[in-house]
Formats: C-alpha cells, structure tokens, sequence
C-alpha cells in the first residue's frame, strides 16, 4: 500500500467533493446465472458458484490488496472496477471477458468479495501458478480505481449545489479572479481539466525532511535539513531558523488560515531522541503546508521548496511582501459573499465547543499507539534476546553426554530451528513497529496539529474582526443630517463642502471595512471546509492502518506455521532418550 498521503502534487486537483458512492442495490446478494453467466463446473464442480467455492479458503495476501485497491463499497465492486484490476494481469481481451462471464451473475452491475477473489483465482491459473496462486498484477500498490458518481446521486448533488444560496462549502465553486483557488460546481477544478477526486489522494506532493550528514558552524554546530520535494524535483538545505522564518511570514500573509505550528527549537543539549522528534515535526509541518489549497501556491512556499541558495542570503536580497491576503489579493466581496454559509457562526460556535475536548482524545489516542509501539519494540528485542539465548544453548548441548544419542541432535536443531524462527518473529514485530511509528502516528498527530491551528486562528479572528463599522455608520449618518440641514443656507457652502469629503472619506473606509470583514468571513468558511473534508484523510489512514496489520498477522501466522512443522520433527517420547 502506498503512504497515506502519497505520489505527486496535482496543483489544481481537488480534494473536496466526497459525495461520490455507488448506487444502492436493492438485492446485496447475488446468484449465479445460467448459461455463459453460469460458473463452470469443469473448473468450480458442480453446485458451486464463483460467490462459494473460495469461502473458507485462506488466501494469499495480494488478494486482498488488490480488492482495497478496487474501491469496494458495501463489500462490492463494480465491474468497471474489476475490469481495471484484471487488466494489470495483461491477460488478452477475450481472456478476460472469459473470467467475467464465470465470475459475474446475469444482469449484475457488481461483483461481491467472494466473486472478486474467485476472478483473482482464475487470473492466476490463466498465468499457469498453482496451489491457490497469486495472481500477477504489474505496480498493484500504485493503482487505485477512482469511485464514479451514480446519476441518482450526482443528480441529486447538483439540485443541491444549485438550491443553496449561499453555498456551503467555500471549495465547490468557480475560479475566481486574484488567485483565490476553488473548484467548479461538480468539485472540480478547472485549471489543468477535470480530476477525480480521490485522484487527489494520489497527486499529493510529499516533501521529504532528512537530517544533514554533518553539523554546521565554528563553534556553536547547528542542524541542516534535507529538503526533498517529490512533485518539484527539488532538493535543498535548510535550517531551523528557516522553518520559522517561512512559518511567521505565512502568519502574517494569511492570518486567517489554518497555519501549522512548528515543533520547539529546544536550547541547549540535543539528543538523537529529540532531534528525530523535531525532524518528524518539520515534516509534519511543510507536509501540511504542500496540502493546503492556498498556502501550497504561495510563492514563498515555492521559493522555500526549490531555492537553491542559503535561504537567508535570499531573503535578505528579496524580502517578500507580508501584506495580509485580503491587502495583496483585494478580492471581490460581492463574489465572495456567496460562498459564506448562513449558518456559518452558528457551525463555527459547534466546533469551537469541541475542538478542545476532540483535541485532547487525540493526545491520548497518539499517547497510546506511542506505547502499543513501544511493546512491539520490547516484544521484538525479547524475541531476539530469547533466539541468541537459544542459539547458545544448542551449542553447549551439541554432545549429549549419552554417546550415541540421536534423539538429542534432534532436539538441537528444533533449538536452531526455533530459534531462526523467533529471530524472525522479533524482525516482524520491529517492522511491524517501524509501520507504525512513521504511518498511523504521525497522520494522527498531523491531523491533531491542524486541530490546534484552527483553534489558533480562531482565536487570531477575535483580533482581527475588531473594526469601527458601527461608529462609522454612526458617523456617515450625522454628518448627512447636517448636510441636508445646511446645504443651501447662505454662509455654510465652506462647511457643507468640509462635510462631503468628510462622509466621502468615511464611506470609503466602512467599504474597505465591509469588505475585510466578508473576506474573513469568507475564510473562516473555507478552512472550516478545509478541517471538515479531512475525514477523508481518517478514512483513508484507516483503511490502510488495517491492511497494515492484517499484513504483519499474516507474516506472523506464516512464520508460526512454518515453525509448527520443523517443531513437530522432534522426538516426544521418553523412550527415544534410553
């Protein structure tokens, strides 16, 4: 399985319209037709059908890889889905039809779990493997089948998207002018053409940190990082100080984005433990920054990623602009308006009430898999401590002091056997442990991380929502009261003339107001949206955190089996040790 969030960064591609699922089926079980739909029983037997004759059976691993790979909902796959994945097996057409006429009921529109494997079996005896072969499917772990939207439901999203005024989601929209980044009305962004949208989760730039071979400096020695971006081919030195250099002048170029933190700079003494801690930090941080639809197009970011000066020499000779977004973009407040829920407050006050209480359960959930990781470190080094302890033991015990005895030669190589096998055991779980520390971790203190952002904008909101508004109105009216009580009134033209530029001066300035306050309004419902589609991201983080550990379980078990065998040859009975 690829990483969580993997491959290449499609910059216009769009990770937000998540209504995409199949059609509901009113019958889920399906039977097996007759004629050239029906299973044949030269292959299957007779009485079985391509929904039974693998139940029961363990299969290989690659079989369950490729059905998450094909997108399954509900335990079904549709037979586009099928298709693709039978296609990486580069089977001739008519082969492949021939499969789908066994496995696939009359008139269905799906296959089931059962189904999908039995296509998997026949893949693999097409290619001549035997002994419930695995079938061989080229760069299975970089495909995904992307899920279509039913006519029913996309109807139905589009009478949605067309009967809310104002929209609610800030991302399903249109492009608007000043580099303000949505998408089109079916999710989509326009730039580079349509992309699907769980394509998104596959065109993810992913921006690798690395520590430096060796220190910097005469006499105070300071940490470099490898900057390596994926999708820009580029590869840079960087320091702390750069990180946050880049993390302020974002603050202050989008105040009311959800901006991450970054991990202490720590004076004073620096182990291996805390340097690798603020490694995967950064990493945390630039990671999401590459995934934000705003801040991964800022030129600042860009110049971060691909700059291949030292980075303060650069800034010194082309310091950036740190005007907040609203002063560089100027964006239309009357486009923008329709993009603002009516409910926006009431949805912001939701979140709020429990950001504290959902931030906090993942402090624990991440406090807990740091210590189920840790068992499976102590538990693999056990392991070997055991295997090296045997391993010596066989070697005292070569020689019974019975000469002649056999049976205890016997009993040495189950030892040896033993062994190798819990040496290995000890490999699995350290792996196993490897996986998780740098899989599911970090995703859950990454998506903990934006918690605590948006909380951090939230309340950065407070200060910047202060405006004058009110008293301006205040303003503006009075003074055309008296404009209207003293234009005409011979003398006052000189005061009447003062009071216009006046009203004029305080109208333009409640404008700018006015309009400041829809575009932080505006990007309040935008990064709501933002943290909300980030269930996706759980979602997916799920799925293959459980493959993950059926993968380890199966190593497992097959290490065990294997072990089961060589233990069984050796001798039981008393009387073999005469």
């Amino acid at each position: 399985m690829p990483p969580l969030y993997a491959s290449q960064l499609g910059e216009d591609a769009n990770p937000w319209n998540t209504d995409s699922q199949f059609e509901s089926v009113p019958d889920i079980g399906q039977t097996s037709g007759s004629g050239q739909n029906a299973v044949d029983d030269d292959i299957l037997g007779a009485g079985l059908t391509a929904a039974s004759v693998l139940v029961g059976v363990e299969l290989p691993e690659i079989y369950d890889t490729a059905y998450l790979r094909a997108r399954p909902v509900g335990e079904r796959v549709t037979l586009d889905s099928l298709e693709k994945i039978i296609g990486l097996a580069e089977l001739s057409p008519r082969t492949v039809q021939e499969i789908l006429n066994i496995v696939v009921p009359a008139g269905a529109m799906y296959v089931t779990h059962n189904e999908f494997n039995t296509a998997m079996a026949l893949v693999a005896c097409e290619q001549k493997l035997m002994d419930l072969p695995s079938p061989i499917l080229l760069n299975l772990d970089q495909f995904n089948v992307k899920r279509t939207v039913s006519a029913t439901k996309q109807s139905q999203h589009d009478q949605r998207l067309a009967k809310s005024q104002p929209m609610d989601d800030p991302w399903l929209s249109l492009p608007v002018p000043n580099g303000l980044l949505m998408p089109d009305s079916n999710g989509k962004f326009l730039s580079n053409g349509p992309t699907e949208s769980y394509q998104w989760f596959l065109d993810l730039d992913v921006v690798k940190v690395a520590i430096a071979p060796e220190k910097e400096g005469f006499i105070f020695k300071h940490v470099n990082y490898v900057i390596e971006s994926q999708l820009r081919s580029s590869k840079v030195l960087r320091r702390y100080s750069d990180f946050f250099w880049l993390w302020e002048t974002l603050l202050r170029r989008y105040p009311m984005r959800v901006v991450p933190n970054l991990p202490p700079k720590k004076l004073g003494g620096k182990d291996e433990s805390f340097l690798e801690r603020r490694r995967k930090g950064l990493s945390r941080f630039i990671n999401s920054i590459v995934r934000h639809p705003t801040l991964k197009c800022d030129e600042v970011v860009e110049t971060f990623l691909t700059e291949p000066s030292e980075l303060l020499a650069w800034r010194r000779a082309n310091p950036p602009v740190v005007d907040d977004e609203f002063v560089r973009k100027q964006p239309s407040a009357a486009e923008l308006e329709c993009y603002i829920p009516q409910d926006l407050d009431a949805r912001l006050e939701s979140i709020k009430s429990k950001l504290s209480t959902i931030t906090d359960h993942y402090n624990n959930k991440c406090t807990v898999l740091e210590r189920l990781i840790r068992v499976s470190e102590v538990q693999s080094r056990e392991f070997v401590r055991y295997s090296i302890t045997l391993n010596a033991m066989s070697e005292i015990e070569q020689e019974c002091y019975v000469p002649g005895c056999q049976s205890c030669q016997q009993v040495v190589r189950g030892y040896e056997a033993v062994a190798k096998h819990m040496q290995r055991a000890g490999t699995i779980l350290d792996d196993q442990a490897l996986a998780g520390s740098n899989g599911v971790l970090e995703n859950l203190k990454r998506h903990r991380d934006l918690l605590i952002s948006f909380k951090e904008m939230m309340d950065r909101k407070e200060k910047l929502e202060v405006n004058q508004i009110d008293s301006l109105s205040k303003k503006i009216s009075a003074n055309k009261a008296k404009v209207n009580q003293n234009r005409g009134v011979p003398g006052l033209e000189s005061e009447v003339e003062r009071l216009d530029a006046v009203i004029d001066s305080d109208q333009t300035k409640m404008t700018y107001q006015l309009d400041r306050d829809t575009h932080i309004r505006y990007c309040l419902a935008s990064e709501l949206s933002y943290i909300h589609k980030q269930q996706a991201f759980i979602s997916l983080m799920y799925q293959n955190y459980v493959h993950e550990q059926l993968q380890f379980a199966r190593q497992l078990g097959d290490n065990w089996k294997v072990l089961q065998a060589l233990a069984c040859e050796m001798p039981i009975d008393p009387d073999e040790f005469a």
